[in-house]
């Protein structure tokens, strides 16, 4: 989540991806999908993996941004806009709250292939991008985006509530399946070192709670040492409406 503007001119988005593809480094690409993709074998949550089977990207060049951004139309009705850099929180849940995700459309320079300190497209098409296919976790996406943006008309600390409880759900949330522990974060699934930090346990990993939450700290631009596990996106959407929707007045949005 994430300072940059977000360009939505028709032109533009018409323009952008072909443009993008053209310029791109799939050098960057390939090394990142041939270390990144087999580290989340039975780790990524099954809304990412179907998200990932329907967009069927290839391992030797950047996909096309078109044909992503139709299939996420296609899917959930979500729309990919052109974001140059950084998002402000404020402005990100707005969008949100559109059901417009804005989209980074550069990829990591290859200096930073393992630990890119901004958002890029990279991060985008593994992690976002599979995830706004399934319309239980795009619903929770809009959820924050109205909530994001109730809260940050509220008070300052209703909406750093909302900014940590994104953070650590839909960037660096863990889900049970089938008991087993599975990412459903962006952050984490699109990270090239976060999967085996799971899977070796050498983070801390606790049940999640709107409470706990609240109480942790973060850095947004750091490793997570602290994740939060939800019992289904169900009920994590059902927690966050029953403590928000009132409060928040999104009942009568």
């Amino acid at each position: 989540m994430v300072s940059g503007a977000v360009d939505r001119s028709a032109s533009n988005e018409r323009q952008a991806p072909g443009a993008v593809d053209r310029s791109a480094s799939n050098e960057v690409w390939r090394e990142l999908y041939a270390y990144a993709w087999p580290r989340l074998a039975g780790l990524a949550c099954q809304a990412h993996l179907e998200g990932m089977a329907r967009l069927e990207y290839g391992k030797s060049q950047q996909p096309q941004l078109e044909r992503v951004q139709q299939s996420v139309r296609e899917w959930t009705g979500w729309e990919l806009v052109r974001a140059h850099g950084e998002v402000p929180a404020p402005k990100f849940f707005e969008l949100l709250s559109r059901r417009e995700f804005p989209l980074v459309f550069e990829l990591r320079p290859l200096e930073q292939i393992y630990a890119s300190v901004q958002p890029d497209l990279w991060h985008e098409l593994l992690g976002h991008a599979p995830l706004l296919l399934n319309r239980e976790i795009a619903a929770l996406y809009e959820w924050f985006g109205r909530a994001g943006v109730a809260a940050h008309m509220q008070s300052a600390t209703a909406f750093e509530e909302i900014c940590k409880l994104y953070w650590f759900t839909a960037e660096y949330g863990l889900v049970r399946q089938g008991w087993k522990t599975k990412i459903m974060g962006a952050g984490l699934l699109a990270s090239p070192l976060g999967p085996d930090s799971v899977r070796h346990r050498k983070v801390k990993i606790r049940r999640f709670t709107i409470r706990r939450v609240l109480v942790a700290s973060y850095n947004p631009y750091q490793y997570q040492g602290l994740l939060f596990r939800v019992a289904s996106i169900s009920s994590l959407h059902r927690q966050l409406r029953a403590a928000y929707d009132k409060r928040l007045g999104l009942s009568q949005m």
